[in-house]
């Protein structure tokens, strides 16, 4: 019997996936996916974000196909019509309409580039300008100006005024020679001057200044509560802006002064009578009388001349200082006695000085200069010829009739100007020829032909104006040209040649001008 054996055969049946193709619309791999939604194809060139594949789906695509990306004709800067989408994915504006910046003035705009559709800077209230048109379509006026907009423009305006503010360029009162004041800006926009001054001649106390201006106005500044001068140095005011001043004196709480129609005023303390009033202190000026000339004041009394030439005296006279030949007080001017034509008198302390007619120089009082064989209550001579005098506290310095300085007296400090701290009773050249001298209570300065000042003697708070604190026995010059000086106890003030003020020394009263009360030791210009 044969025997048939069948071997069993295992068939191994392997299925094999096929890949999606991402291009020919089927699903190849049964996933349920169909080409670029396959993930399959995810890096395929024919799937990846394309211009036209209708998604704007790039930086450099504003849009594709009929997707705008949210964008409208409004949202360009147009005001109507439809957007499009080029082929190359770019908005297309051609079939919108109007819009800033196509030149065409349309509703909403005040203007478009050059059309500004008749309006000018002087049309919307401004004086001057050119009118332009912004990006945004409405006026730009800022080229445009107006007369009290604040905002300078030297083409079309000398000033310009706002809130009080005032804006005057490069202006100065220098510039028509008027070095100190303030411009003022008129309602047209156009400099006012009149505010601005020149100084003429100047004086200086213990804490205030004096000058008169080139329209004959006294300013003072510091501080003197019984001359009612408080500014404490914050610059100058007027005492009397209307007082046509042609001279003026101070000295400790006391101003006298005579103007151009010769009356003679005085105010402050009057506890001698030093203000020949014959009435009680005053902080505003008070009218002595008419006719004077010249008026000269201390402490303890004061002298005057008249246009007559003749020479009064009034207040204290304990040591026969009024030169009437007697002891007794006078509460209004008295007579000086001896001669009746005077050219020049000064007073301090106790003694009084004049010059005669004659050029020939008296002094009465208390005898501080040593002058031998004054009788009691009388006058004593010191020998020479004399124009000009004035008196420190205990030196004398004068002009003689051609020009030469000579000084005599108190010489600790060097106020002789010799060289030397050595009293001298006999008068003692100082070199030069001079036009002006006024003396401190210790100090001396004197102005020469050429317009130079010199100063000397004692700088204790830089009153000689050289930049030191050191007394000098020599003269000193004080930088500049000068036309007049005034001397304090302790300071000193002049005016230059363009009529500019200065002043220098002690400060703690404001009487420097500068606003400050810190003294100094070379000249600062008054504010």
């Amino acid at each position: 019997m044969k025997r048939i054996v069948i071997l069993g055969v295992t068939i191994l049946l392997v299925a094999c996936t096929q890949s999606e193709q991402c291009t020919n619309g089927v699903d190849d791999d049964n996933d349920g996916t169909i080409d670029c939604f396959d993930s399959d194809c995810a890096t395929h060139e024919s799937c990846l974000p394309r211009c036209g594949d209708g998604v704007p789906n790039t930086v450099e695509e504003q849009c594709d196909g009929l997707d705008l990306g949210g964008e409208s004709c409004v949202s360009q800067g147009f005001y109507s019509g439809q957007l499009s989408c080029d082929a190359e994915c770019r908005l297309v504006t051609t079939m919108c309409q109007g819009g800033c910046g196509d030149g065409i003035l349309n509703g909403g705009e005040e203007c478009d580039l050059s059309h500004l559709n008749g309006a000018t800077c002087a049309s919307l209230g401004y004086s001057w300008g050119e009118l332009e048109c912004d990006e945004s379509c409405h006026y730009d006026t800022s080229q445009c100006g107006a007369c009290g907009d604040g905002l300078f423009n030297g083409a079309n305006e000398e000033c310009d005024v706002q809130n009080g503010a005032e804006q005057f360029g490069d202006a100065l009162c220098d510039d028509v020679g008027k070095p100190h004041g303030e411009l003022q800006c008129t309602e047209t926009c156009s400099i006012e001057y009149s505010a601005c001054h020149a100084f003429a001649a100047i004086d200086t106390a213990n804490s205030f200044s004096c000058a008169i201006d080139d329209t004959s106005r006294l300013w003072c500044w510091g501080e003197n509560s019984s001359l009612n001068i408080v500014t404490s140095g914050e610059g100058y005011s007027p005492l009397d802006a209307s007082g046509a001043w042609v001279q003026i004196v101070t000295h400790g709480g006391n101003i006298c002064g005579v103007k151009a129609d010769g009356s003679l005023w005085c105010w402050g303390n009057n506890y001698n009578d030093q203000m020949g009033t014959g009435g009680n202190s005053s902080t505003t000026p008070v009218l002595v009388s008419y006719n004077w000339s010249k008026v000269v004041v201390n402490l303890r009394h004061g002298c005057g001349l008249r246009q007559s030439g003749t020479l009064y005296c009034w207040g204290e006279n304990a040591f026969g200082q009024l030169g009437d030949g007697t002891g007794e007080d006078r509460e209004t001017p008295t007579v000086v006695a001896d001669f009746s034509s005077w050219r020049d008198v000064d007073v301090a302390g106790f003694n009084s000085c004049g010059v005669t007619a004659g050029n020939g120089l008296w002094c009465w009082g208390s005898n501080v200069f040593n002058i031998p064989d004054v009788p009691f209550y009388g006058k004593g001579q010191i020998p020479g010829q004399w124009e000009a005098i004035t008196l420190g506290s205990g030196h004398l310095c004068g002009l003689t009739p051609a020009g030469a300085l000579l000084c005599l007296g108190a010489n600790a400090s060097g106020q002789l100007g010799d060289g030397t701290t050595a009293r001298s009773d006999v008068p003692l050249p100082v070199e030069g020829t001079w036009q002006m001298v006024r003396a401190g209570d210790s100090h001396t300065c004197a102005i020469k032909d050429d317009g130079a000042l010199w100063c000397w003697g004692a700088n204790g708070y830089g009153q000689l104006g050289n930049g030191t604190t050191e007394n000098s026995a020599l003269p000193v010059q004080v930088a500049g040209e000068w036309v007049n000086v005034g001397l304090g106890p302790e300071g000193t003030c002049g005016v230059k040649s363009d009529g500019s003020a200065w002043c220098w020394g002690r400060n703690d009263f404001g009487q420097i001008g500068d606003g400050t009360t810190s003294s100094s030791s070379v000249p600062v210009k008054t504010r």
